[in-house]
């Protein structure tokens, strides 16, 4: 099975102590720190999901198929990193 995991979120925000001012976050919707958790359980719970993304925003959790990659260098080297299997 293949998995990756890959956190990015850019409309819908979760509020961590990296930020230098808390500031920034004033006038963003945040996501729940709970729906980040039920996003990472569904991939936990069903190994099927293998490849799927999963789009955390607000309360909610969407599942969707993974985009195309970019070109061919992309994909040999993401094929790379699942054949050593530790990466």
């Amino acid at each position: 099975m293949r998995y990756l995991l890959v956190l990015t979120n850019y409309d819908h925000l979760q509020e961590t102590n990296i930020a230098p001012d808390k500031a920034l976050f004033k006038d963003m919707v945040l996501t729940p720190m709970d729906t980040l958790i039920r996003g990472v359980a569904k991939f936990v719970e069903d190994p099927s999901l293998s490849g799927e993304v999963a789009e955390i925003h607000g309360p909610n959790v969407t599942l969707r198929p993974p985009h195309e990659y970019v070109d061919d260098d992309s994909a040999r080297n993401l094929e790379v990193f699942w054949n050593l299997g530790y990466a």
